[in-house]
């Protein structure tokens, strides 16, 4: 995998982040939103939450899994490294 820079033009995302050796559960069939909500993400050891806003860029290290949730209308763009 690659390391990536996400930066928000407008509204905010929320960001979960773990370590590649924390591995959070994941169910494949499940949004983000269904994966906070079931609070699954209260149990994972490591997980970083942040919340960026319009202007804030975030970089994500390679192999660091991640999830997102929007908080209302939202306009980002991801670049790959």
């Amino acid at each position: 995998t690659h390391a990536v820079f996400s930066e928000v033009f407008y509204g905010r995302k929320r960001w979960f982040l773990t370590p590649p050796a924390a591995r959070p559960p994941f169910d494949p069939h499940a949004t983000s939103y269904v994966w906070f909500h079931a609070g699954l993400s209260q149990n994972v050891t490591g997980l970083l939450d942040c919340t960026l806003g319009e202007g804030q860029v975030l970089y994500i290290p390679s192999q660091w899994w991640h999830s997102t949730l929007n908080v209302g209308d939202t306009v980002f763009i991801s670049t790959f490294l």
